[in-house]
């Protein structure tokens, strides 16, 4: 796995991305607090707080979280949403990927396909919110991002959005003339998709890419036998699931390249997309 630049953030910086975070008047009565603590001669709890708050800032889990909460009480008070049920349809979940251009590649095109799968869009560079679109509009950042997933790969900047792009499924999908219904580009319904999974077959990773796949949301670690293997000795106290115990586990129902989770999904792996 590549290593993460961390920069340490002085007190100063906690309290101020604190302010932001929870308001005016919440952060004074925080203030309020470390004050008297630190008149009671407790100033080990002011730094334990902000320790914590610290702590929290590297932690993607904590920051999905913490956002999922404060958007929702902003969205809700602001629309008058009371009693409506859960504002987000699921909690987050993250997986941990190898520093492999397979699964990189893989688990990226999955990624930028969901606007696709989810029918917002037709063509994933179209869809204004991804990174990938970025890259094919202005470059930047994002298609520095998209260098990194080609890890093994000797290809020049230019060359890697147009082959990124090959390994998107989209450019296989079918397309159909709107008025002649002609099909214009060649590619595979959904219902083919079910048919195959029905009668037992594995379909090949340019048709998987475009089927909801819980492998990339609940596998846990995705990458090579070896290296899920590892990550599980390694980080063993944090795998509490016994299905994660038991190692690496090949993914299914599919040519997946030799790809493996950490954990063993029992329910539907592959659905269509809609």
């Amino acid at each position: 796995m590549s290593g993460i630049n961390r920069r340490e953030l002085s007190d100063d910086e906690v309290k101020r991305r604190v302010a932001i975070l929870y308001g005016k008047k919440k952060y004074a009565l925080m203030v309020k607090n470390w004050d008297l603590w630190i008149e009671k001669g407790r100033s080990d709890k002011v730094k334990a707080q902000l320790d914590s708050f610290r702590t929290r800032m590297y932690d993607l889990s904590e920051f999905m979280k913490t956002f999922k909460q404060r958007f929702s009480i902003y969205y809700n008070s602001n629309h008058g949403r009371r009693g409506a049920g859960p504002l987000w349809h699921d909690r987050f979940k993250s997986v941990l990927v190898e520093e492999n251009e397979h699964a990189q590649v893989t688990v990226a095109a999955y990624i930028d396909l969901n606007p696709v799968r989810a029918g917002v869009v037709k063509d994933p560079k179209d869809y204004r919110w991804s990174g990938f679109c970025e890259a094919v509009g202005q470059g930047g950042r994002s298609l520095d991002g998209l260098c990194k997933l080609f890890v093994n790969s000797d290809l020049k900047r230019g060359e890697v959005l147009s082959q990124y792009r090959q390994s998107l499924y989209y450019e296989g999908a079918r397309r159909v003339n709107e008025y002649t219904g002609a099909v214009t580009m060649r590619g595979f319904d959904r219902k083919i998709v079910d048919k195959v999974l029905d009668e037992g077959g594995k379909l090949p990773m340019i048709q998987l890419l475009n089927c909801k796949v819980r492998y990339f949301s609940d596998g846990v670690v995705i990458g090579s036998k070896g290296f899920v293997e590892r990550m599980l000795d390694e980080h063993a106290d944090q795998f509490s699931d016994l299905r994660c115990k038991r190692g690496a586990n090949k993914m299914k129902n599919g040519e997946w390249g030799g790809l493996c989770t950490a954990r063993e999904l029992r329910s539907t792996v592959i659905s269509s997309s809609r």
